[in-house]
This record gives C-alpha cells, structure tokens and sequence, in this order.
C-alpha cells in the first residue's frame, strides 16, 4: 500500500480535491465536474485517488498495482489499461492539456495543480435524483448471508472450481486479470471470469433479491460487466435489476437509468443463447416493456427445454400465467421456487400477492408475514394485509396495518381503502385527493384502481387509460386484481385488455 501523504480532511473528517472543474471526495467516493457527478468504476475512483494523494509526484506502476489491486498480480499492462479507461470516464481527451499524464518508464501523475479542500463535501453538490430506498439492517443482514449462500451453491462451489484470484490467462485471451476484456462471441465460463467481476456480480445480484436499493444493485452489476465485458449472466442480472422484476416496483416507476433492459438483455443472450438467466431476462423484456406474450412464451419455453424446474424461469412463466388471468397456473408454478429458496422474501411476497388475487386470504397473510419475517423492511407485505383485512370488513386492523406500510404513497392508498371499505367516506375522500396530489403522473393504475373499488368507473378509467400509455406495470394486473372487478363489464374494460392482446 502507497504511505498516506499530508491530507485534506476538513473538521467533518472528509478528504476532499479540486484539479481543473474536478471535485473529488474520497469518503463519498464521489467525482463532480462543473458541479455534475462523474460516474466511476471502483478501480478507476481507486486509480484517480492514488494519484491525487501523491500529486504532483509521479505514481509508479508498482505503486498503483498494490494500490488499487491490493493481494491480486497484475501486470504492468493492467494499468495501463485501466488508466485508459479512467481519462475515458473523466472526459480527459486533451493531449495538449491532460489532466492526467503518463512518464515514459516510471508510472502516471497529475497534469493540474491539485487543491485540497476543506469546508462543505462536494457530495452536497446536484446529483442525479434517483429514488432510493435505504437497506435496513435486516435487509443489509440478508445480502450478506445471500452473498455467502450463492457462493456456497454456485457453479465454482468446489474450492478447484472457484473463479481464481488471477484467471487462467489462455481462457482470457491473455489478458490480466480485473481489467476490461475484448468481447467474443461467447461469455467465458464460470472458471474463466475475473474473481473481482465475479463478486460484483454476487453482491449485485444479492441486492436486487433482497428488494433495496436497485441503484446500488445495478451499480455492482455494472462493475462486474465494466471488468469482464463478456459476462453474460451479469449483464441479464443487471437487466433484470433494470426493469425491476416481480414484485419489486409496484408503482410501475423503473430503477436508476444506465444501459437499457433492451439492450442488455440482448447482449447477454448473443454471450450465450442457452442461458437460463439471459432467456429469462429476455422473457422479462417481452413481458414488462413490449407486452409481448408470443415472444415471451417461446422465451420461457426454449428455457424449460434446456433447464427444467429453473428457478429464474419458473418465476417468469408464473408472471406470464397470472398476467393472463391463470392464477391456479401461477400459483403451481410459484411455489416450488418459495419451497426451494425459502430465504427469498421478495418470492414469498410475490407469492401472497398470488394467493390475495385467488382470494386464498390466509394463506396470503402467511406468505406476507414470512416475507416481513424474513425482511422487516420490505415494502407492500404491511399494504397486502392491510388490503385482506379491509376486504374481509376487519376495518380497524386493516387501518392499523396499512399505517406500518414503510412506502409512503402505498400507506396513503391502503389508508383510502381501509376507510372506503369502512364506509368512512368523508375520510376515504379527503385522502383519495391528497392520494391524487402525490401521485405525479406515475401512479396512474393504482389511483384507478381505488376508484373502480369506490364505484367510480368514469375515474377509474381515466387512470387506468392514462396507466395504459405510460405503460405502467401495475396495469398487469388488470385481469387478477379484484378491486377492479365493479368495471369488468364495461365495454372500456374490453378495450384496455384488447390494447393489451389481453382480451
């Protein structure tokens, strides 16, 4: 490790840089210019920081492979490359000027005087505002464990069979390893990926299964991606994490932006066409942004060819069959995915959400609790509870449910139905147009929803129509749901379903 130089580090203890219109803070591992935030990887912020501790100096390569590789061999290639890839991401494009600067034989340095800052973090500064739900501990808790169990059961569990710190240098091309690859027709296999793409991929993948930040999920898939090019289940995980999932964003609302679901899917299948999770994202793609079911059942099918009972898989045909308007079919082919993976809280919600719409209530509110049992900060399990319990008339448990709902705009909905089923409607009123107030465009199917359960069909379908054009997820539910079962007859109901090629 390089020794620690003289540092910035302000009275908040933050260590900060100014070089040119560059802001730099290390605790945050931010990067600003002008003001907007710079996205790294985690080795190119590792690279960046190294030479702006020892600016002006010059940072020998050696220097910057313990650095930024601590415990992995690289070579003096590796660095070279990943210097490449930190100047691209800076926009660092001007020979005559360049912020940073290499020395023929002896490393890299800083072309600009560096200033070291004190005062406000640079991370106060605008950043992309992106939705985040903060992990709790429990949640934090389940990544770890889940991190730990996909490394126990993954292809590779055998300690010979485990991705090596330092690849088999003929599967990659002689290339070293934690470095970009070239991308070839096929995605290497699991002994040939980069051990560092491959946690990534791991803590990525955790993240999304556990239903918190998305952000932060897709964050780590795309590290995994930027190290091994060619990994082609992490570029369908990070699809995945992109589109949302089952059950992960009821609001219809997609995850941070990035690389489209479209495109990684797509990629991630020409990597390799047999993979169980590149179909199943592939699947995902047709579902919930084309709405194209033929496409999606061939997707499903060629999967169930090359891997029966896949748990990626079998969760999608279940989407499929309950979209449809099959609840027996999803229900079956659901549960043997719970039973298999019974530390997944999001398929034990998904599964109550089943059960709620076949109205199998108790075995509804068994599968919410297990899921909150198992994530205390999950969001919606408190919602579906509290929705049973208004259906069934228990008005002051369903009100005393829906207020633990943790999403604020979902525990105002539920608090609308609770009181619409008591048959308070001053109250269901006055906080169905606070409801409305907050929805901001992007709630369309839910707000709906609550007005077809209100005996407002005109309402109902103005937002359901509106729902249609931003083709919000939740509008798949529209055969399933039974809030909206007062407008099935109606001739607008039939016209939606035919907009969807549900009819």
């Amino acid at each position: 490790m390089l020794s620690s130089p003289p540092s910035s580090r302000g009275p908040a203890g933050s260590e900060r840089y100014r070089v040119g219109n560059l802001e730099v803070d290390v605790e945050a591992r931010r990067v600003f210019r002008s003001g907007e935030e710079v996205q790294l990887t985690e080795l190119s912020f590792d690279a960046f920081v190294a030479l702006l501790r020892r600016a002006p100096s010059i940072v020998s390569k050696k220097e910057l492979m313990r650095e930024v590789w601590p415990g992995i061999v690289v070579e003096p290639d590796t660095v070279k490359k990943r210097i490449a890839l930190l100047r691209e991401s800076l926009g660092d494009y001007d020979p005559a000027a360049p912020v940073i600067r290499a020395a023929r034989g002896r490393g890299y340095g800083i072309n600009a005087a560096v200033e070291r800052l004190n005062g406000a973090s640079a991370a106060t500064r605008r950043s992309p505002q992106w939705r985040r739900i903060t992990i709790g501990l429990a949640a934090s808790a389940l990544v770890v464990s889940l991190v730990a169990l996909a490394l126990a059961l993954l292809p590779g569990s055998d300690p010979e069979e485990q991705p090596p710190a330092t690849a088999p240098q003929a599967a990659l091309d002689d290339q070293a390893p934690g470095e970009p690859r070239e991308a070839s027709a096929a995605s290497p296999g699991i002994n040939a990926i980069d051990r560092v793409a491959y946690e990534h991929y791991l803590e990525g993948k955790a993240l999304r299964r556990a239903g918190g930040d998305l952000d932060e999920a897709a964050k780590a898939l795309e590290q995994a991606i930027d190290i091994e090019p060619r990994f082609a289940a992490a570029h369908a995980e990070l699809a995945l994490c992109r589109i949302g999932g089952p059950g992960l964003d009821e609001n219809g609302r997609l995850p941070a932006p990035g690389r489209s679901a479209r495109e990684l899917a797509e990629r991630a299948l020409e990597l390799d066409p047999a993979l169980p999770e590149a179909l199943t994202a592939a699947a995902a793609v047709a579902i919930f942004l084309d709405w194209d079911w033929a496409r999606a059942d061939a997707l499903l099918e060629r999967g169930r060819e090359i891997a029966p009972g896949n748990e990626y898989l079998q969760t999608y045909r279940s989407v499929l069959s309950a979209i449809r308007g099959d609840l027996g079919a999803a229900i079956e082919q659901l549960q043997p995915v719970v039973a298999h993976d019974i530390t997944y809280a999001r398929l034990h919600y998904s599964l109550g959400q089943r059960y709620y719409q076949a109205d199998r209530y108790r075995e509804a509110i068994q599968s919410y609790r297990r899921a909150m049992k198992l994530n205390p900060g999950i969001h919606y399990a408190h919602l579906g509870i509290g929705r049973i319990y208004a259906l069934r008339g228990d008005h002051a448990d369903a009100l005393r449910e829906v207020t633990l709902e943790p999403d604020p705009f979902f525990r105002l909905y539920g608090t609308v139905l609770a009181h619409t089923a008591a048959g308070d409607e001053s109250a269901a009123a006055a906080k169905l147009e606070e409801l409305e107030s907050k929805s901001d465009g992007c709630c369309n199917y839910w707000v709906g929803s609550l007005h077809a359960y209100r005996g407002s069909p005109d309402a109902a379908f103005r937002y359901l129509e509106s729902a249609l054009q931003s083709r919000e997820q939740g509008l798949l539910d529209i055969k399933i749901d039974p809030l909206l079962e007062s407008i099935r007859s109606d001739s607008r109901y039939q016209d939606l379903l035919s907009a969807m090629n549900l009819e």
